[in-house]
């Protein structure tokens, strides 16, 4: 087998392994954001990015457009996790036709911001997410906290290079979808999942991203609202073939989607997690707004607009559903509770030990040692 086909071998076993276990999740887009970066010339060259996206589509309307595969080109990208909790395992020149990955959004409105969820993507720690379950426990349970905690959930997102046949003048574009809005149907549409290689019986999967064999997709769209944002979910995918192949140098013209995006280290999401709370000290009191708002201080610190201590007394108070800055207080509670350290217990007084009466002296117990089976790894 050539290196190149091997790599498409690779791909598709891959694809295959992403479309099943997949797990029914919440996957509402809650953001204006791309998380990829689009203007670094070095990576995407002089041309701007062109971002596409599904439009929605009445009666015999569809989107019709070909999914490109990129070259892999960071180390980093075979320890990445998948939406189904498996690790993706494509090596440096290897292929991949999406870019899936987990990303918190948080911020004030008019400054926010993206980070890689390392608990969802590596398996590692995210204090966001700490935070999330945090607050998820906290008592007692109020709308606030919970919507609080919804906000703090990472997002499935994921990012294609897509050429789209009702404007091919802009060439090849980047889609990003919500994995719930796009990729969650288009793999059993693909026959890649087990559930629908076992319904479609003698079915051959369709490797839509192969640049040789692979198919135009061919859907609908339907528009669906998530609190004041609109988007498009696909269905009804249909398989066309193509009118003719793409030469293999294609993948050398998509976009490195792996090289796009800035991976922080577990311990910069933290600092800036924490740092947005310096950075937006939340409504100043005015003429028109004297209730629920920060007390005006020396300090730089948040203060109780009613009088309680900030951090502190969280949804112990009638007026914390409506207070403005209800959402900082209650993550500095979090916080200023995992900081403290626990009260030792008193001690009780000591007692003077009585005296017992003289044992025997007991024998010395047989030793016994624990053993280990060893792990034996074949070839």
């Amino acid at each position: 087998m050539s290196a190149k086909k091997n790599r498409y071998a690779k791909l598709k076993e891959r694809s295959r392994r992403s479309a099943n276990r997949v797990e029914e999740r919440d996957a509402g887009s809650k953001k204006k954001l791309i998380f990829i970066d689009i203007e670094n010339p070095d990576i995407i060259g002089d041309d701007p990015v062109n971002l596409y996206k599904p439009r929605y589509t009445t009666g015999k309307q569809k989107n019709k457009i070909d999914i490109l595969p990129f070259n892999i080109s960071q180390e980093w990208y075979k320890k990445l996790l998948s939406y189904n909790k498996e690790t993706i395992g494509l090596d440096v020149g290897d292929a991949d036709y999406k870019l899936e990955i987990a990303i918190h959004t948080f911020g004030s409105k008019g400054n926010l911001r993206q980070e890689l969820c390392h608990r969802e993507s590596f398996g590692g720690n995210c204090e966001i997410c700490n935070k999330m379950f945090e607050v998820y426990k906290m008592e007692p349970r109020t709308k606030e906290t919970k919507e609080y905690a919804d906000s703090l959930q990472p997002s499935w997102r994921v990012f294609y290079n897509v050429y789209d046949y009702e404007d091919p003048d802009k060439g090849i574009q980047i889609m990003e979808m919500a994995f719930g809005n796009f990729e969650k149907y288009l793999m059993p549409a693909a026959g890649l999942s087990t559930d629908a290689i076992e319904d479609d019986g003698d079915d051959d999967p369709v490797y839509f991203f192969d640049l040789k064999d692979g198919a135009t997709l061919s859907f609908s769209g339907i528009k669906e609202s998530y609190g004041n944002i609109e988007y498009v979910t696909a269905t009804s995918f249909d398989f066309i073939e193509r009118e003719e192949p793409y030469n293999g140098d294609v993948v050398n013209e998509t976009y490195p989607l792996d090289r796009m995006i800035h991976i922080s280290t577990e311990k910069e999401v933290t600092s800036a997690f924490i740092n947005q709370f310096e950075d937006d000290p939340g409504p100043q009191e005015d003429d028109s707004q004297k209730k629920n708002a920060p007390v005006d201080t020396d300090d730089d610190r948040l203060h109780c607009p009613e009088g309680g201590t900030f951090g502190i007394d969280c949804n112990e108070l009638a007026e914390c559903k409506k207070c403005g800055i209800f959402d900082k207080c209650a993550v500095e509670q979090v916080m200023s509770k995992k900081s403290k350290p626990e009260k030792e217990p008193e001690k009780e007084p000591e007692k003077e030990p009585e005296k017992e009466p003289e044992k025997e002296p007991e024998k010395e117990p047989e030793k016994r040692t624990r053993s280990f089976g060893k792990r034996i790894k074949k070839g």
